[in-house]
């Protein structure tokens, strides 16, 4: 037999969390403990005099706290902690669909308990539901170190796996970033767009990020909750590229100048950081292609093209 049943001493369980998949954002208390005592044993797997608990860490728990002396049990036999961790995931899998916090804890788990990383690709990747790579692993990571309060926000959903590992290079800033993504109810694409900007403005333009920090929050406690968002835009961009607004009001105005048909489109290089504008039309015959193109030389010896390609 893989287990057997018996009344095993809470003073004999452990609280470590070897094999532990779950990760409960609300960590409500278990009910019905105190009446009814545990109902459903426990699974523990055996360590010398003692037991590790691999499915039910929260009815071990909820007994100590209720003050009850012993609980049923399965303590396996002959299982290896490979296949014993892969126990507490199945078990934890029949209650319902991993989040992100308990599919980072898998593959933590499961590497501290023998298993390589072409096997956790193989067999436990298709089981969190998540494609394999070293991407997705980096991005895993990096949740188990967030504070406790970003966790249970990662958790619940309130911060996408994507935004929290980007989050996670904002050390030691992460928990009040993370409380300005729920304060303020921001959905996964304002979270990456926010963040991809406050990287830009720290890296590129060289701003401390203890100081970029520190002026968003100002701007947060100024501005209206419906504004917050805006303004750190507006701010951020200022500062990442100076000179965008301006060159964007000229590049529109000297182009207006042009009277171009609407098929003939000029495109300015993103925040005028590049060298090259774009030209876009389309044209079904030779006439039209020669009709654009006679435009485009008309319009290439202008004062207002002159002025545009001074702009990049």
């Amino acid at each position: 037999m893989l287990f057997h049943f018996q009344d095993i001493s809470l003073e004999s369980i452990l609280l470590d969390e070897d094999f532990r998949i779950s990760f409960h954002p609300e960590q409500r208390g278990l009910q019905g403990v105190r009446e009814f005592g545990i109902v459903q044993p426990v699974i523990l797997f055996p360590q010398k005099a003692e037991f590790l608990a691999v499915c039910g860490f929260r009815r071990v728990q909820a007994a100590k706290g209720a003050g009850m002396m012993r609980i049923p049990a399965l303590v396996s036999r002959g299982l290896e902690r490979k296949q014993t961790v892969l126990l507490s995931l199945l078990e934890r899998l029949s209650h319902g669909p991993l989040n992100n916090m308990e599919r980072a804890r898998s593959v933590e788990k499961f590497s501290q308990n023998g298993w390589l990383k072409q096997e956790i690709g193989r067999y436990l990747f298709p089981l969190l539901e998540l494609k394999f790579n070293a991407m997705v692993l980096d991005q895993l990571a990096a949740l188990l170190g967030l504070p406790p309060e970003v966790q249970t926000d990662v958790a619940s959903g309130e911060i996408h796996l994507y935004t929290a590992h980007r989050l996670a290079q904002w050390a030691p800033y992460e928990l009040q970033i993370g409380r300005w993504f729920s304060d303020l109810k921001l959905g996964v694409n304002k979270q990456r767009e926010l963040l991809g900007l406050m990287d830009d403005v720290a890296r590129v333009c060289n701003v401390e990020k203890a100081s970029l920090v520190q002026d968003l929050e100002e701007i947060r406690s100024r501005a209206e909750p419906v504004q917050v968002y805006d303004a750190w835009l507006q701010t951020l961009k200022s500062r990442r590229y100076p000179r965008f607004n301006e060159a964007q009001r000229q590049f529109e105005e000297n182009k207006a100048r042009f009277h171009l048909p609407g098929q003939i489109q000029i495109i300015s290089p993103p925040f005028f950081e590049e060298s090259r504008y774009k030209v876009s039309f389309p044209f079904g015959s030779r006439e039209e292609l020669e009709l654009h193109c006679r435009k485009l030389l008309e319009i290439a010896e202008t004062p207002e093209m002159e002025a545009i390609l001074r702009l990049i």
